[in-house]
């Protein structure tokens, strides 16, 4: 009767009548571990095995994650690999793939990162010398140094945060970052000849409009231009005319971009704002450095979408190649991708001629350009150049006068029309030319005329050797 109410069946009550006679009702499941489980002993192993791997913090993620990053090693499988070498030397026999990958995902907050996109060379001393300190005093200030190093990055990428949150509010303001892409080869092939031949050089800088999200290349190859401060300038001219064009020109501008003196941080750049101040309808313009190894900016972000795309063709001829390959970088909110040529390219080094590029401010002070984390720039006031050391905006303000003492009226700044910088193009070398007429063979004969028109060196001014450096002035950083 009551085995129907229950629904138990003659089994089940003996064996609690059993337990009941025996006193023992305690729940045994569970207890005994499983004949397949684990020993400790060699999950112990396999976590003394990962920790031997040498590791480091990211630079840019130091103050939000604690996650930390293997270097030497390219993944788990890798890992494994050397762990069961190291079982076999011992005469251990090693855990599984699986047991190994469980331990790596559950136990440690680990990932793998390629050292040298991620470096900072001030970093890397403090490293070393760290690890070299013979006293705790030693290391103690070696870390109060290098925590200050990384503070400034933070304080510089913090305020890149709120102007681009400031700029998603507030149309009036346009906040973008710039740089230039590694440069890219044309021909671009597979064969393993073009490891002992020089190529010509492509180049794109991009902008990255934060308030937006919308990316702009402005892209070239060495026969047209260099890509020296006056061409990064020229760059910048070509994306602020289009925003006029399109009437999205706002009144004010917040440029970031890296420390680089021969790209950035000089007196060509701070006169090529000056110039679009004079000649398009915008007030104010800001221009932010990023400390040197830490600068990684939203325009790198455009460029590591563009280089995943160049991974899917295994030949380029020509540079609207390069270019199409940009544009179909993106499915959604695609790259503003646009070729120059010549006339593109404006001479705003010959405005230093209306100017006095002096050494000290106007309290006399000397102007340590290599040490200037801000500089603000005014449309009332043309001749002069505002600059800070830090970017707190408590700080107050210093002053470049750079106009020239001259009597009568003075003419209006900047009205001139700037000449082109490389009217017929630019030479490349005739070795460097040579080497690319070697190419043809690989290259489809559609394409031979593009490189056969390039410009180049003759034989009796040609030292037989690529002088073209990219760079025109000094690269030199101070952070």
């Amino acid at each position: 009767m009551f085995m129907t109410t229950l629904d138990v069946n003659s089994s089940r009550i003996n064996y609690a009548l059993g337990k009941k006679a025996s006193g023992d009702f305690a729940d045994k499941r569970g207890v005994t571990s499983p004949a397949n489980k684990t020993p400790a002993d060699k999950i112990e192993c396999v976590k003394k095995h990962i920790n031997r791997f040498p590791r480091y913090i990211s630079h840019y993620t130091r103050h939000y994650s604690q996650k930390e990053y293997l270097s030497g090693v390219s993944g788990i499988n890798d890992m494994y690999r050397l762990y069961v070498q190291k079982c076999e030397l011992v005469g251990v026999e090693p855990v599984g793939n699986w047991v190994y990958r469980n331990v790596f995902n559950t136990q440690f907050n680990l990932s793998f990162h390629m050292p040298k996109t991620d470096t900072c060379k001030k970093c890397d001393v403090f490293k070393v010398s760290l690890a070299a300190a013979a006293t705790d005093e030693e290391k103690g200030n070696i870390r109060t140094e290098w925590d200050d190093h990384l503070e400034l990055a933070e304080r510089r990428r913090a305020k890149l945060n709120a102007d681009k949150a400031r700029a998603k509010a507030d149309k009036n303001v346009a906040v973008f970052s710039y740089d230039l892409q590694k440069s890219k080869a044309l021909p671009y092939l597979n064969t393993n000849e073009v490891y002992y031949k020089r190529q010509l050089a492509f180049y794109n800088c991009g902008i990255h409009d934060c308030g937006t999200g919308c990316g702009y290349f402005r892209m070239w190859h060495e026969g047209v231009a260099s890509r020296g401060s006056g061409e990064i300038a020229s760059c910048l001219w070509h994306w602020v005319k289009t925003l006029q064009e399109r009437n999205q020109l706002p009144q004010y501008l917040i440029g970031f971009a890296d420390s680089c003196g021969g790209k950035n941080r000089n007196i060509n750049i701070a006169l090529f704002w000056q110039y679009v101040l004079q000649h398009l309808p915008c007030q104010q313009v800001d221009q932010v450095f990023m400390v040197s190894g830490h600068s990684f900016l939203p325009s790198d972000e455009d460029f590591g979408v563009d280089e995943k795309q160049k991974r899917k063709y295994e030949y380029v001829f020509t540079p609207a190649e390069w270019v199409a390959i940009a544009k179909r970088a993106r499915k959604t909110q695609k790259f503003d991708a646009v070729q120059l040529d010549t006339r593109d390219f404006l001479d705003f080094k010959s405005l230093k001629k209306l100017i006095v590029n002096r050494k000290v401010n106007t309290l006399n002070e000397k102007v340590e350009w290599l040490k200037i984390r801000w500089l603000r720039f005014q449309k009332d006031e043309p001749f002069k150049i505002f600059y800070r050391y830090t970017v707190d905006e408590d700080e107050e303000l210093k002053c470049i006068d750079i106009s020239k003492r001259t009597r009568g009226r003075p003419g209006l700044p900047f009205a001139e029309d700037l000449p082109i910088s490389y009217p017929d193009g630019r030479n490349i070398s005739l070795a460097k030319h040579r080497d690319i007429m070697a190419l043809m063979k690989y290259v489809p004969p559609c394409h031979h005329a593009f490189y056969q028109r390039l410009r180049h060196d003759n034989a009796a001014n040609n030292a037989e050797v690529d002088l073209d450096l990219g760079i025109d002035e000094s690269g030199a950083e101070e952070d």
